[in-house]
C-alpha cells in the first residue's frame, strides 16, 4: 500500500499489520500499523500532525499529570520498601528505567519532553545546569516555579540550541511521539558537546509482546506514538543523525504485558477472569522484577533505554 513519507527512509510502500485504535483515552479515529517495505520501520498511518495530533493529548493525559510520583510509581510490581528494593536489586540488578551518564555538577542537561518533571528534579539533585523542553502549557508552567530550570515552551521540532552546547541529552519515551524524528535527533547530534551522551527510552516493538498482543499491545498507544522503534531500526535512525548506540538496556518492568492483558480482557469478555488472574500472578515484586530480568537477559523486555555517543574530538 502507498502512505505517508516513511519518517526514516523517505519511502512511500508499507505492508499493512493490523489496525488499531487510541485505547487510552478512547477518542475517535481509525488507523493502520505498518511496516515500510524499504527499511522496517514500523509506524502508524494515517499520521495526525499539528492540531489534529494535539487534540490527543487531553489535560488528563498521564504523562503531563503533576501526580508527585516517580516513574513507576505506579507500576505492576512497583517496591516502596527500600529493604526490598535492595535486596531484589541485589538479586535481579536494576530495571534500567532511567541511565545517566557520570557528570560532573554543573553540567548542561536537556531534556525532551519533560512532562510532570520527575527527572527534572533528579537532575537538579545531582546540581547539574538543566534545560527542559515542555510544549504543553500546564506542565510548562510548573516547571517554570523553579528558577533554576531552563524551560523551552516549545516543540521539539522548534528547539534550537547553539552547537556544542550540552553535555546530554535525555527523552523518556518520547522519541516515538516525534512527528519528525530525524529532524529531532539531528539536531541533538548538533546540540551535544564532542563526545555527549543521548539517553532515552521507548517501547520496543522488537519484543514478542507486539507479535503476541499486535492491537492490543499496551506499548502501541496509537495515534500518539506515531513510530514504533526495533533495535536495528534506532540503530539506523542513530546512524542516519550522526549518534552511534553505545548500550541497549531491556528494562525491567511488565506494565506493557499488564496493560495489554487488561485489553485483551476488555475486547474478549469470556478471556477476562483469566486476563485479570494473569495480571495479578504477575503483581509480586519479586515475581514482576524476576520475570523482567529474565525477559531482559533473552534481549525480549517490552521497554527500552538506550545509550548514543556523538563523535569524539577530532
Amino acid at each position: 500500500m502507498a502512505f505517508q513519507e516513511c519518517g526514516l527512509c523517505r519511502g512511500r510502500v508499507a505492508t499493512r499489520l493490523f489496525a488499531a485504535r487510541d485505547r487510552l483515552h478512547r477518542l475517535p479515529g481509525e488507523f493502520w500499523v505498518v511496516r515500510c517495505d524499504a527499511c522496517g520501520l514500523i509506524q502508524t498511518a494515517p499520521r495526525p500532525s499539528g492540531e489534529a495530533l494535539a487534540a490527543y493529548y487531553p489535560e488528563d493525559y498521564g504523562p503531563h499529570r503533576d501526580a508527585g510520583e516517580e516513574p513507576g510509581s505506579r507500576e505492576i510490581g512497583v517496591v516502596r520498601s527500600p529493604r526490598l528494593r535492595d535486596r531484589l536489586k541485589r538479586r535481579f540488578g536494576s530495571r534500567r528505567i532511567w541511565w545517566t551518564p557520570d557528570l560532573p555538577p554543573g553540567a548542561r542537561v536537556l531534556e525532551l519532553g519533560s512532562g510532570a518533571g520527575h527527572f527534572v528534579r533528579h537532575a537538579l539533585a545531582r546540581g547539574w545546569d538543566v534545560h527542559a523542553v515542555e510544549p504543553a502549557g500546564q506542565p510548562a508552567a510548573r516547571l517554570a516555579r523553579d528558577p533554576r530550570v531552563h524551560v523551552h515552551r516549545e516543540s521539539a521540532e522548534a528547539i534550537r540550541v547553539p552547537p556544542g552546547s550540552f553535555d546530554a541529552v535525555f527523552a523518556w519515551m518520547v522519541v516515538e511521539h516525534l512527528e519528525n524524528p530525524l529532524t529531532v535527533l539531528r539536531t541533538i547530534a548538533e546540540a551535544l558537546r564532542p563526545g555527549g551522551s543521548f539517553v532515552f527510552s521507548v517501547p520496543n516493538a522488537g519484543a514478542w509482546e507486539f507479535s503476541v498482543f499486535r492491537s492490543r499491545w499496551y506499548g502501541l498507544d496509537v495515534p500518539r506514538h506515531l513510530w514504533h522503534f526495533t533495535p536495528p531500526t534506532l540503530a539506523r535512525l542513530l546512524g542516519e543523525c550522526g549518534l552511534t548506540v553505545e548500550q541497549v538496556f531491556h528494562q525491567k518492568v511488565l506494565k506493557n504485558i499488564t496493560g495489554s492483558l487488561e485489553y485483551l480482557g476488555e475486547d474478549r469478555p469470556a478471556l477476562a477472569p483469566l486476563a485479570q488472574r494473569l495480571a495479578r500472578l504477575l503483581s509480586p515484586a519479586w515475581i514482576s522484577f524476576g520475570v523482567g530480568a529474565v525477559l531482559a537477559a533473552v534481549r525480549q523486555g517490552g521497554r527500552l533505554t538506550v545509550v548514543a555517543r556523538a563523535a569524539g574530538p577530532g
